[in-house]
């Protein structure tokens, strides 16, 4: 007899894709983000080209794609 459990749903998936942050400083190597909720990260993280002018303060909107994010804009 075949098993049912196949037909259940499975949990959904309750990691974020998207989320906001603010821009706490910018370099040559990307932006450093202070994301809602959390301290001032040391890390500098890629940006589209697209957000081609990153300011101190700027709200951005971050997409976490396989454990990494990547800035896709400012939100205006």
């Amino acid at each position: 007899m075949m098993d049912p459990s196949f037909l259940v749903n499975p949990k959904p998936d309750t990691k974020k894709t998207y989320t906001l942050a603010t821009v706490a400083g910018v370099s040559a190597s990307g932006v450093t983000l202070k994301f809602d909720g959390e301290e001032a990260g040391q890390k500098s993280y890629k940006r589209l080209a697209s957000y081609s002018s990153p300011a101190q303060n700027d709200r951005v909107l971050v997409a976490i794609v396989g454990g990494s994010a990547v800035v896709l804009g400012k939100l205006i």
